[in-house]
């Protein structure tokens, strides 16, 4: 379930891009082909995730994980979903940092 959990919003993290609200209907299609939450449950989690501070993407996939899996569900769900792009951004930073411009 862990597994699951983790590379389901993996996948989401990495494919989907246009900012939190437009990641919202990828999460609510794989939670319901999942049969993760129900629909109402689903929208409740989305309005609670709202109105926390930070991504509403991210928040969503903490309360999906948690609901599905308790504390380790919460963790693999937020591991997956910031996981992708923690690793863009770390391969892009490396390579910028070849073209430093060197004194001389």
């Amino acid at each position: 379930m862990l597994w699951e959990l983790f590379f389901t919003f993996f996948k989401i993290g990495f494919i989907s891009f246009g900012g939190g609200y437009a990641m919202i209907p990828v999460i609510q299609h794989e939670v319901e082909a999942h049969r993760w939450m129900t629909a109402e449950s689903f929208v409740q989690a989305v309005g609670l995730a709202g109105m926390g501070p930070g991504p509403i993407a991210t928040n969503s996939a903490t309360l999906v994980g948690y609901e599905t899996a308790g504390l380790p569900g919460a963790i693999a769900a937020t591991l997956g979903m910031v996981l992708p792009s923690a690793l863009i951004v770390v391969g892009v930073a490396a390579f910028f940092s070849k073209f430093k411009i060197m004194p001389g």
